[in-house]
């Protein structure tokens, strides 16, 4: 099966869209062959993986001419402002599909859909969303002060606007959490929509016994996206001094590359900011506990994929384990508050059988239903269906 697939930027491992993609392809591969049409900024290029899994690359300067900040607030409610589109771009799609036979178009994001031809000259388009940034700002409006709130509420607008583009014009919307995906299919009865989860490496992440050092708290992830500076910034400030009360010796590592302001001036003498390291894996596996109280964002969190992987037991939110198949008490502890997240956290620290119990029941959980070869197979039967009704 040929695919020809849409990006509005090259793809990297070190971002979530690369990462499900690339790993799904790599799966896919002999069998199924990819090409690769996206935009690029000065200087942007693919990751030597992510080129690896391509046929053919063919990336497109970013539309010159961005509007000022004042000509965007006048703006219409639209998603332009981060869907790019261009005859340039038109044109090299359209070329590419007479180029070529292609059995489907996949879109990453939904932000290349207006680059298409018109419906009926295209094979079947499949949207691969991932997670649903509408959930994101609606969720990001119950946290913020009213002087946020204005800006929430008009890109949530232009968000909505996208994913009404997307049911206009892809065939099947996919996204990684099943909750992103009833987000969706509530705002569009009718349109066709699937859920499939990320996976993780369960080979090359992997547990290491004796790894772990006493009271030792990590959290991980990109720390200039707000939903994630926010979880660091709640981590240190609200939860790890009711930690503390029971375990003086508790201390933070917060992992992760690009950490905003805010985040870096969380660095203390119980608070370690890394930034960005060679190898997440040598600092999670030093982690007793593997800490997620997330309360903004979407989708499916690798980090916890990969704290399961490793076998590090886990505290997060009901919003970080939002569409993952996790039990409390068996795979997870779950607390939303402060005080219950903090007691959690005191309770692992304080039992080694608890951390063994819930670190080896995380690892199953990751092989029985979270490797990238799973995950893989469920986006070929879905390629397969849509490519039969070609």
């Amino acid at each position: 099966m040929r695919i020809l697939v849409l990006a509005v930027k090259p793809l990297s491992m070190r971002s979530g869209d690369g990462l499900r993609f690339v790993n799904v392809a790599r799966e896919l591969l002999p069998e199924h062959s990819f090409e690769l049409v996206c935009y690029a900024k000065d200087g942007q290029q693919l990751d030597a993986e992510s080129a690896a899994v391509f046929e053919r690359v063919r990336q497109l300067p970013f539309p010159a001419g961005e509007r000022s900040l004042i000509a965007r607030a006048l703006m219409p409610l639209s998603s332009d402002h981060f869907s790019p589109s261009d005859e340039p771009m038109r044109r090299a799609v359209a070329e590419a599909l007479t180029a070529s036979t292609f059995d489907l178009v996949f879109d990453i994001g939904g932000l290349m859909l207006s680059n298409l031809p018109p419906r009926g000259r295209t094979p079947p388009v499949v949207v691969d969303s991932i997670d649903e940034p509408a959930l994101t700002f609606e969720r990001a409006l119950q946290h913020a002060k009213w002087s946020e709130k204005p800006r929430l509420w008009r890109t949530k607008a232009m968000y909505e606007r996208l994913n009404e583009q997307i049911r206009e014009r892809a065939d099947v919307n996919v996204y990684a959490s099943e909750l992103d995906a009833a987000h969706y299919a509530r705002a569009h009865p009718g349109a066709r929509v699937e859920a499939i989860p990320n996976g993780v490496d369960t080979e090359q992440f992997q547990p290491r016994a004796g790894a772990a050092e006493p009271d030792r708290i990590a959290f991980e992830g990109n720390l200039a996206y707000e939903p994630n500076a926010d979880a660091a910034v709640r981590l240190c400030r609200d939860v790890l001094p009711l930690v503390r009360r029971s375990h003086p010796g508790a201390r933070v590592v917060l992992i992760g590359r690009d950490p905003s302001p805010e985040v870096r001036a969380l660095a203390s003498e119980h608070v370690e900011v890394t930034g960005t390291v060679d190898d997440v894996r040598e600092h999670l596996l030093r982690a007793s506990v593997f800490a997620c109280p997330m309360r903004l964002g979407a989708g499916i969190k690798n980090k916890i994929l990969q704290a399961w992987a490793l076998g590090i037991p886990v505290v997060a939110s009901t919003a970080a384990l939002g569409g993952l198949d996790a039990v409390d008490g068996e795979h997870a502890l779950v607390a939303d508050e402060d005080e219950d997240f903090a007691k959690r956290i005191a309770q692992l620290l304080d039992s080694a059988e608890l951390r063994s119990k819930l670190g080896a029941s995380g690892r199953r959980l990751a092989l029985e239903k979270y490797t990238w070869k799973a995950q893989a197979a469920r986006f070929e039967r879905l390629f397969r269906e849509f490519a039969a009704r070609r």
